[in-house]
């Protein structure tokens, strides 16, 4: 099972982790360090085996799938010692030889999560993956879904199949699951696990067994609005 965790890192751990030559497929955002000394809320260090590729692909997917909902992490590199002992200076060594991703810390969009525009986005979101990059997932666990205020409106964007979807809010929503995704182009997958995140949240009812993606999806926009 994939592990995360929200630690503080001190500047001086910052500095040590960056320039730490035991660093295995060390992979980064540009000007890492000055991105991490901005960040005052934290971060997420999620950690698995270094013996399954799901992290690595689960970093190398929030960078090429490049949109607002979706978190670009810090950093992925795999570690031969405990991760958490090594940045928090505990000695437990419960784990080893870990993948690591670490990525800014938000707040879990969980209370929220039956708010019509949290909704909408995740619907929107699921649509641009879909169908600019036959990204499909099995689940969605929402411990992986955050919330970032921006306090000011923002005009959010979702391209696909030449048509556009806007939103308008200061409430952003962190899309971070990837690890529960996997490749397909088949729509009716895709319209059947919407039909199963939509009756999860909210009210809404497909009566239509055979309707079209932007048909369904054009009423559900018209439900949550």
């Amino acid at each position: 099972m994939i592990l995360k965790k929200h630690i503080y890192i001190n500047d001086i751990e910052m500095c040590e982790l960056v320039n730490n030559n035991d660093l295995r497929f060390f992979k980064h955002q540009k000007y890492l360090l000055n991105r991490m000394l901005d960040t005052n809320n934290g971060f997420y260090v999620k950690y698995f085996t270094w013996d399954s590729n799901i992290l690595l692909n689960d970093f190398e997917l929030c960078n090429k799938i490049k949109h607002i909902n979706v978190i670009k992490p810090l950093c992925y590199f795999e570690f031969e010692d405990d991760i958490i002992d090594y940045l928090e200076n505990t000695n437990l060594r419960k784990y080893q030889e870990l993948s690591v991703i670490i990525s800014e810390y938000y707040d879990p969009v969980k209370e929220n999560i039956e708010n019509n525009v949290i909704l909408l986005q995740i619907i929107l979101l699921l649509h641009y993956i879909f169908f600019n990059f036959n990204i499909c997932f099995k689940d969605i666990n929402i411990d992986n879904i955050y919330l970032q205020n921006l306090n000011k409106q923002k005009n959010l964007k979702y391209n696909f199949l030449n048509k556009s979807f806007q939103i308008q809010t200061e409430n952003i929503i962190i899309f971070d699951d990837f690890y529960n995704s996997f490749k397909t182009d088949n729509q009716q997958y895709f319209n059947d696990y919407i039909d199963k995140f939509m009756n999860k949240y909210t009210k809404f009812i497909n009566h239509f067994d055979n309707i079209d993606c932007i048909e369904k999806l054009n009423q559900i926009i018209l439900f949550l609005r």
